[in-house]
């Protein structure tokens, strides 16, 4: 275990349970790539659903998942020996190159310039599972004319709505009763232009090598992060003391769902791992709604050649009694290995994963510069010639991108209009533009002091130095409101009063902005974030 981790977090014991829990805390000992994390971060994800077992190609394609936000939307290194970033790249190369000519051709009217979902989109896990397990399911190029519809399908389908629904692996609970009503709608056969067909075959051509690629984690993730309990033997070997082992679905799953038809067979058609027939049950019922899934879209051997992990059911019962500390566990680990990699990378912790889907609120920050548009503008942009006054929409931009700092702080957005807001998305706009931002917040900081002390009839309000409650009149709309955005000057004043401040020289109000801004704005050039290709004025 890392030093200092059992100081505060450490696995629980399971009482009554012959389990090796101390083994569990030596998973991610030896790290040298991140596939161990993103592994045992999805099978907590599979056991949380309450599955018996689940697919190892599916596990491939959750760690491929899982690893997108932290390397594309937040720009980390995962070090030289890693390859999901390498196929990461791969995919988005694929799907950027083939896919615009692929709808036109196909005469599919999509959003988002011809592609059916963004890339940030298409690395959701639902999504991603739809476009790339029915490769990994059908061995090379065979099959193809189902391939052609179900890929067709797909494409009309995303053209229409956002994110498809086309499944072609098990529901969160394959015994639930319900679970029908997932399967796979069936692909219809649609008749293709000669040169739909050849853009078809090149997409998924390419397609078959980059899944044939990403499989290949499959031969050494599964036993190496088993090496506490098996040393250098093959998942496929464990007795029941691990936490899962890896069944050939061919050879072993398909007798057990014929064996457990018959009681008496029960007992003696799985793995050693299975220890009970209630477990033997979940799985065959899992294998059965599997069949029945893939049944029409596969050709009959496909389902042979899938290798399930099958869970051990007492450590099953452990994952899911403490999944929370187990997942804290395992993100605390992934933070420690990325914090070697990515040294002076900002809110680490937070960008482990996908950013949530609706973002914290900018009204307070928003009303910060309305009320200055209202009572003292118009405010010119610190990129371009365009003037706010009041009453105008705009958007705020953060300066060095969200998506880098991952706070709100108000010195460091800055009013944009939506159109140049998009264009600049997450760059870095050029550095001689930190002294206009500089500028823009001493003109602001000064107004709102001026405003809230001329409203405040308190004649100690000068004499005061905790920077905010002085500020704040009791009949002003920023209310409370401001005393938070005076906290975000406080933050980076070094000790200075928001008296001092406003009191300060522009060369070094410039000097207090631009010194909290350009070490964070090299660091984010050193992790990979883009300038913003445009011409400032």
């Amino acid at each position: 275990m890392a030093n200092g981790l059992s100081s505060f977090l450490n696995l629980p014991s399971w009482d009554g349970h012959n389990l090796e829990v101390e083994k569990i805390s030596r998973l991610y000992d030896t790290t040298t790539t991140t596939y161990k994390f993103w592994w045992g971060l999805s099978l907590l994800d599979v056991v949380e659903q309450g599955r018996a077992s689940v697919s190892l190609n599916e596990l491939i394609v959750m760690m491929l998942s899982k690893a997108y936000p932290p390397y594309k939307t937040f720009h980390f290194s995962f070090g030289l020996q890693d390859v999901l970033p390498e196929r990461i790249d791969t995919l988005e190369r694929i799907f950027e190159s083939h896919l615009p000519k692929l709808c036109k051709s196909l005469e599919i009217s999509t959003h988002l310039n011809g592609m059916p979902c963004s890339l940030e989109d298409l690395f959701k896990l639902d999504s991603l599972c739809d476009w790339l397990l029915p490769i990994t399911c059908i061995s090379g190029k065979k099959n193809l004319t189902k391939l052609y519809n179900y890929y067709h399908q797909l494409l009309s389908h995303t053209a229409s709505t956002k994110g498809s629904r086309l499944r072609i692996y098990l529901p969160a609970n394959p015994a639930d009763t319900n679970a029908s009503m997932h399967k796979l709608e069936q692909p219809q056969t649609r008749v293709m232009s000669d040169e739909a067909h050849d853009l078809m075959e090149f997409f998924l051509s390419e397609l078959n090598d980059f899944c044939g690629d990403l499989l290949k984690l499959s031969i050494y993730v599964p036993d190496r992060f088993l090496s506490p309990w098996n040393g250098n033997a093959k998942a496929s070997d464990l007795s029941n003391n691990a936490p899962y082992c890896i069944m050939a679905s061919g050879s072993e799953l398909l007798d057990a769902i014929e064996s457990s038809r018959d009681s008496s067979a029960t007992k003696t058609a799985t793995s050693p791992i299975l220890t009970d027939v209630s477990s033997i049950n979940a799985l065959t019922s899992h294998a059965d709604e599997l069949l029945s899934c893939l049944k029409g879209m596969l050709p009959q051997n496909a389902f042979r050649k899938l290798n399930l992990v099958v869970f051990n059911p007492l450590y099953g019962g452990y994952f899911r009694a403490n999944i929370m500390v187990l997942r804290a566990f395992s993100y605390h680990r992934l933070a420690e290995y990325m914090e070697k990699h990515n040294r002076l990378m900002p809110a680490i912790v937070s960008k482990l994963y996908a950013p949530e889907e609706v973002r914290n609120s900018l009204k307070v920050q928003h009303k910060y510069f309305s009320t200055y548009l209202q009572e003292q503008g118009p405010l010119r942009s610190i990129y371009d010639d365009v003037h706010f006054k009041a009453h105008d929409r705009f958007a705020l931009d953060h300066f060095l991108p969200w998506s880098f700092v991952h706070h709100d702080m108000i010195w460091n957005l800055t009013p944009l209009d939506d159109s140049a807001n998009s264009s600049k998305s997450n760059n870095l706009p050029p550095l001689e533009c930190i002294e206009r931002l500089a500028k823009q917040h001493q003109e602001l900081l000064r107004f709102h002091f001026n405003r809230a002390n001329s409203e405040n009839d308190s004649p100690e309000a000068d004499d005061k130095s905790d920077g905010g409650a002085m500020l704040v009149a009791s009949d002003n709309n920023l209310g409370s409101d401001f005393k938070l955005i005076v906290d975000h000057y406080l933050e980076i004043s070094h000790g200075k009063s928001i008296n001092d401040l406003t009191k300060l020289s522009d060369s070094d109000f410039c000097d207090l902005i631009g010194n909290e801004i350009r070490p964070s704005y090299q660091v984010a050039i050193n992790q990979g974030f883009s300038r913003w290709n445009t011409i400032i004025i």
